[in-house]
């Protein structure tokens, strides 16, 4: 079955269209998992492992995608493997500053992963996914010029958004990680609820941020969209843009997750010492609707 072979095959190689497209499925069914676990479950054990299964189906299938891009630069994918092993080490480590960094090389690998040509022509690893099969020889200059045309339009494309983007997600998260730390000593509901909701917000403007790059991408690449669409190419260059911001923001949304699972245990213990100093508030707050509750006076 394609499907298999797209997500949990280790073998051959993809070009950066499919490991583009890929990636965008995965971290699609990372952010509804995501907004499942916001809402909230009444019987936690069971959704918690079930939860953790679903996300190891998606870490599986990222870590195929990534494996078989990485050979089409003819690199082993070992070197995949060690990099999510000291990623998988640092994150237990729990310290804050070593997995921000972690989290920026992580992206920029990504980046670097989507954006990298492959090597022409076959390699140890298997035929090039590119090479047009069947093609009139009149047509191969035509086909170098758009392969090179591609390569340097995606090259001036990420290193805009890079500069102008990775930024913009520090300053994301920063913001929420700050409104989680405030959710501590609120007085407007328990610790968790405020700290959910802030989450789904924080969805909200990521949702508003998807529509906002692509319009100021598109004005910073209108001089390459101008030529795509002399070369009769706009429509798909602009999905590409569309599906390399669609990446962008779904790791956001998971980094965002990751902060409330930072958080965790002191919101707990805080969402449970408010609780006890406010019983009779607290009856507003059922601990299984916390995910659908409203916060009062919030804004």
């Amino acid at each position: 079955m394609w499907v298999a072979r797209y997500f949990f095959s280790y073998f051959g190689r993809i070009n950066r269209a499919k490991y583009w497209l890929g990636l965008a499925i995965v971290y699609g069914w990372y952010a509804l998992l995501g907004f499942a676990w916001s809402m909230g479950k009444s019987d936690r054990g069971v959704w918690d492992g079930t939860f953790g299964l679903l996300m190891i189906v998606g870490l599986i299938s990222m870590f195929s995608l990534f494996v078989r891009r990485i050979h089409d630069l003819d690199i082993s994918g070992a070197w995949v493997g060690g990099a999510f092993l000291l990623f998988g080490v640092i994150s237990i480590s729990r310290s804050e500053y070593a997995t921000t960094a972690t989290s920026l090389a992580y992206a920029a690998g990504m980046i670097w992963l989507g954006s990298a040509k492959g090597i022409a022509g076959n390699n140890r690893f298997g035929a090039d996914p590119l090479k047009p099969k069947g093609v009139d020889p009149k047509q191969t200059d035509a086909y170098q010029m758009g392969q090179k045309f591609s390569g340097e339009m995606w090259s001036a494309f990420t290193g805009y958004f890079d500069s102008r983007f990775l930024p913009v997600r520090e300053n994301y998260l920063n913001v929420l990680r700050q409104l989680v730390r405030q959710s501590f000593n609120s007085e407007d509901g328990p610790p968790l609820t405020i700290a959910r909701v802030e989450y789904r917000v924080f969805l909200n403007r990521i949702k508003e941020l998807e529509d906002q790059i692509f319009g100021e991408s598109c004005d910073a690449m209108h001089e390459w969209l101008d030529v795509a669409d002399g070369m009769g190419v706009r429509a798909e260059t602009e999905s590409g843009f569309r599906t390399h911001i669609k990446a962008f923001c779904n790791d956001l949304t998971i980094a965002g997750m990751s902060v409330l699972t930072d958080y965790a245990i002191p919101l707990r213990d805080a969402d449970r010492d408010w609780r006890a100093a406010n019983p009779e508030r607290a009856r507003e707050f059922p601990p299984e609707q916390e995910g659908q509750a409203s916060v009062r006076g919030q804004h």
